[in-house]
């Protein structure tokens, strides 16, 4: 059961963050745009972790 929530979460949140990052994107704003690259990639290196995690 806890892996399947595993795979559920490594599979949205980047998905969801991509969405957020281009959300953003739309606006002509360099801050934002910066802080949202940020945000994915954190996001994706989240992810990683936790299924590495759950791997083992």
């Amino acid at each position: 059961m806890a892996t399947i929530i595993l795979y559920t979460a490594y599979l949205l949140v980047p998905v969801l963050s991509f969405l957020f990052m281009f959300n953003l994107l739309d606006n002509n704003n360099k801050k934002r745009t910066q802080y949202s690259v940020y945000y994915s990639s954190l996001m994706s290196a989240f992810c990683l972790i936790v299924f590495l995690s759950g791997q083992s």
